[in-house]
């Protein structure tokens, strides 16, 4: 596994999409010792016979539907939801933050810069897009870009942001991801967190599925993505002590949700 199993981290995130990937990326410009644990692998190859199994597949080789039959991707490769994304990075609308008090202004303006989002090109949009914007405009509406983490000058068109991007031309967490190992962070693949471990109301360790073999890996702070978390937070951890809840962390988006244990 490329590791020290009996290493006790100070930080350990688990999951490589774009929150963790930017805490571990954080962590480790901050000198922090972190261990980065993703569900599953680096992939090599791009295209849809080589990502979708891996990324739109559950783990029985199913694909999942919601009640509504609508489908939904696991986004199981280091990445995360960003590997697969479209690219899109449209921010907030200002109502919102200001409904709820929220000033991001900085943290937006940190993630455009290092996601490198830009408006899509006109000529990149196709013909219904353009059809749409000029109803819009007929009616008096004024229709934006949609803004975009990609490089368009990379951008062949092909259509297949879903499926690892050919050309590199859309960004993903794999950036940072990256960037953080490059610091010193250690990266665990395949490997599935199934419990947070706890003593007195303290975070000990997480126990772990790896590759069939179940471990334990030791751990100071355990740093989670808010998505498919509710296993993790269920009936196994409930004695833990919440002393102050949930805590949000906007030092730099994408926000990161962790519970705060003690």
């Amino acid at each position: 596994m490329g590791m020290d199993m009996k290493r006790r981290y100070e930080y350990l995130v688990v999951g490589s999409g774009p929150g963790g990937g930017t805490v571990a990326r954080e962590l480790t410009d901050a000198g922090k010792s972190c261990l980065i644990v993703e569900c599953g692998s680096r992939l090599r190859k791009t295209g849809l016979l080589n990502v979708a199994p891996k990324a739109f597949l559950d783990e029985r080789k199913r694909v999942p539907l919601s009640d509504g039959r609508i489908l939904f991707g696991q986004s199981r490769v280091l990445g995360g939801g960003s590997y697969v994304a479209m690219g899109n990075a449209a921010t907030p609308p200002q109502r919102i933050l200001d409904e709820w008090g929220i000033d991001l202004s900085d943290e937006l303006a940190w993630a455009r810069k290092m996601l490198k989002v830009v408006p899509m090109p006109e000529k990149f949009m196709g013909q219904a897009t353009k059809r749409i914007n000029q109803a819009a405009a007929s009616l008096g509406w004024d229709m934006k870009p949609t803004p975009k983490s990609v490089d368009f000058s990379k951008c062949r068109r092909c259509g297949l942001c879903m499926f690892g991007c050919p050309t590199g031309a859309k960004w993903t967490s794999l950036e940072f991801v990256d960037d953080a190992i490059a610091r010193g962070a250690e990266l665990l693949l395949e490997t599935k967190v199934t419990r947070i471990l706890h003593t007195n109301g303290k975070v000990t360790a997480v126990k772990a599925v790896h590759k069939g073999k179940e471990i334990e890996i030791g751990a100071a702070n355990i740093i989670r993505q808010p998505v498919h978390s509710q296993h993790l937070l269920s009936c196994r951890t409930r004695n833990c002590r919440l002393a102050k809840g949930w805590q949000a962390t906007f030092s730099r988006p994408p926000m990161v949700i962790t519970p705060k244990w003690g």
